[in-house]
């Protein structure tokens, strides 16, 4: 809970704003607030994984870009061997 607090009166520091409204919905609701913050980190943790897959696809699609290139080229090299 400790570095909660912390963490928190670093973005009381950097942006009150924001600070005053979290703490604004905080009293006014904590068990929906609670849920919400749950809700926005799961949301962002699918984001995260979502980002992942989307990059690794994108590798594999430039390898195997990479890959026809190469076997063309061979392809080509055999042609004219025959």
């Amino acid at each position: 809970m400790r570095d909660n607090d912390t963490k928190f009166r670093m973005v009381r520091q950097i942006s009150p704003n924001i600070a005053h409204r979290a703490e604004t919905l905080n009293h006014s609701d904590p068990e929906g607030m609670e849920k919400k913050t749950k809700q926005l980190e799961a949301e962002q943790l699918a984001l995260a994984a979502a980002e992942a897959a989307a990059k690794e696809v994108l590798e594999k699609a430039i390898q195997a870009k990479k890959e026809a290139k190469q076997l063309k080229q061979r392809k080509g090299k055999l042609r004219t061997l025959f």
